[in-house]
């Protein structure tokens, strides 16, 4: 998805914060490079950074998702990433798609 277009999405989303997903709790919404390597190292800066727009920053302008981030708690204790495409959420989620 096109960069600008995904940020108005993510801006859009952040009801999404707090909900529960299998006892997950939804504590950020980020954008993730839509490239499997580019994937791999956003991820890797993000276990370091814990901020998905400091962990971005290399990617800027490339294509992107927009992701939900599950339980930053275990992301700091385990090194545990656990994320999801918004648009795979349940629909009581009420995700905004446009």
């Amino acid at each position: 998805m096109e960069f600008k277009k995904a940020l108005n999405l993510k801006d859009k989303n952040q009801h999404l914060i707090g909900k529960f997903m299998d006892d997950n709790k939804i504590d950020e919404i980020a954008l993730l490079p839509s490239k499997p390597d580019f994937q791999k190292m956003f991820i890797n800066l993000y276990l370091k950074q814990l901020s998905g727009g400091i962990a971005l920053l290399p990617f800027h302008g490339d294509d992107v998702e927009v992701i939900a981030i599950f339980d930053k708690a275990k992301i700091k204790l385990q090194s545990s990433f656990s994320y999801k495409n918004i648009f795979e959420l349940p629909d009581h989620f009420n995700v905004i798609e446009n």
